[in-house]
């Protein structure tokens, strides 16, 4: 009798194969999903740490004043919170006194980086954008917009730059939000998003540098330039800190750049954590208020957040 020689898989040799292969791809996706993520916070903050450094040398050709930014060139609801060029339609340091309580048009932190981030002043969207964050989305929370003919220094209609990281010009929360009037603070630490209050005393846009230093005396070093325009870059919380009920905790990690020229990750677990990477309320006077003085709970708990 003549003998056929088998070529083929049986069905049931098959489906252990496929079963193999998906326990394969069961045990080796999460590892894979978190080596991407791993390189993606990595390649974040070696983005920040250029920043930090283009902060740095832009002190050291400025007297050593930090960068006096917006930390985007974006129209706003609200004329008084953003005085950027796109906002006016007005180019940087134009006079603006016609707006209640600003002297100029400030320029996009990225317009006045650009010198200190390449040789020729050109802009690259990697240096700005988390490798995380969502891109051309206005709408998105967090997500990279660079739109029209000069994104980070035009004043067209259609001039629009909005960065992954956030430079710390937080003074205009006084101008903007309270007219003068004292921001009320929350009494509990835990559970609730910080006041406009919390990130207008850490302002460091257009400060000496050795002015840089919080009244419990943290200086550069602890003093933070830039922070992620959000905390779900690298998580899978799905919420942003803020929304972090009180007494619950996620895993979030967070890059810091610094007065000094570093940056740095950190991890937290709830909004005391996020804060705590954060400088203590810095002594400054503008616009004729002096925070300390009008302030005065903000500075007397300079260490709220860091229990």
């Amino acid at each position: 009798m003549k003998r056929y020689r088998r070529n083929g898989f049986t069905l049931v040799e098959l489906l252990v194969v496929i079963g193999i292969i998906a326990l394969l791809i069961g045990v080796l996706l999460p590892a894979l999903t978190k080596a991407r993520n791993a390189s993606r916070v990595v390649a974040c903050l070696s983005n920040m740490r250029q920043l930090a450094t283009a902060v740095a040398g832009y002190v050291a050709s400025n007297r050593g004043t930090l960068p006096e930014a917006m930390n985007r060139n974006m129209v706003s609801g609200s004329p008084n919170f953003f005085p950027n060029p796109a906002q006016y339609g007005l180019p940087a340091w134009t006079p603006a006194t016609h707006v209640s309580g600003l002297t100029y048009v400030l320029p996009s932190i990225g317009e006045s980086l650009a010198p200190y981030l390449s040789k020729d002043g050109s802009q690259s969207d990697a240096i700005w954008q988390c490798p995380s964050a969502q891109k051309g989305v206005e709408t998105g929370q967090g997500a990279y917009v660079s739109a029209g003919t000069n994104p980070l220094s035009g004043f067209a209609a259609d001039d629009r730059w909005q960065p992954s990281y956030f430079y710390m010009n937080t003074k205009w929360y006084l101008n903007a939000l309270f007219s003068g009037a004292a921001p009320t603070r929350p009494i509990d630490g835990v559970g609730f998003g910080p006041t406009a209050g919390e990130w207008m005393i850490r302002n460091v846009a257009g400060l000496r540098i050795n002015k840089a230093r919080s009244v419990s005396g943290q200086g550069s070093s602890q003093v933070v330039t830039f922070v992620e325009w959000v905390s779900t870059y690298h998580t899978t919380e799905g919420k942003v800190i803020y929304s972090i009920p009180a007494g619950q905790k996620g895993k979030y990690v967070g890059n810091y750049a610094y007065a000094d020229g570093h940056a740095e990750s950190q991890r937290y677990d709830q909004l005391n954590g996020y804060l705590s990477q954060l400088s203590d309320p810095i002594s400054q006077s503008w616009y004729g208020v002096d925070y300390g003085s009008a302030y005065p709970a903000y500075f007397n708990q300079a260490i709220f957040f860091r229990r």
